[in-house]
């Protein structure tokens, strides 16, 4: 599906839910920068992986057997995130992509998984997501403590 984040951003995520609504949270962002989650989902610990011939198969080992998770396509426009505004430019910045990813968790709980807002929340990634993450787990969390999201 696809968040908005402001006026024209469109931030695409898979959610791969649980069974059991208690379980946390977790986002998960690709690296590179510039590698869709999508990466994440098919080829590592999604639903799904390939199997022999190319077939898609149930993957027994994928991590919503353990928590809801958010496979999120950032910053804007990697993967099938974009913007509907013809000027907006594609170069983010460490800062550019904290403050959209922010809002995106904030629209995310507001407006697609309200019911798991209260649930644990982890921010995980791999790669240049190292930078990222921490950035945007530090924010989440300051956030949380003083507001909410």
């Amino acid at each position: 599906g696809f968040v908005h984040v402001g006026e024209h951003k469109r931030f695409h995520y898979l959610a791969e839910l649980n069974a059991d609504r208690d379980a946390p949270v977790m986002l998960w962002f690709n690296g590179g920068p510039g590698c869709s989650a999508l990466d994440g989902w098919l080829y590592e610990h999604g639903g799904v992986h390939f199997g022999d011939g190319g077939a898609l198969v149930v993957n027994e080992w994928r991590w919503s057997l353990a928590a809801h998770v958010v496979y999120v396509d950032a910053p804007l426009g990697v993967g099938f995130s974009y913007s509907t505004d013809k000027q907006q430019r594609y170069d983010a910045s460490d800062t550019s992509t904290l403050v959209d990813n922010v809002a995106f968790v904030r629209a995310l709980f507001e407006h697609k998984l309200a019911p798991l807002g209260a649930n644990a929340l982890y921010v995980a990634g791999e790669s240049y997501a190292g930078v990222t993450v921490p950035l945007l787990a530090a924010a989440l969390g300051a956030r949380r403590g003083a507001r909410g999201l």
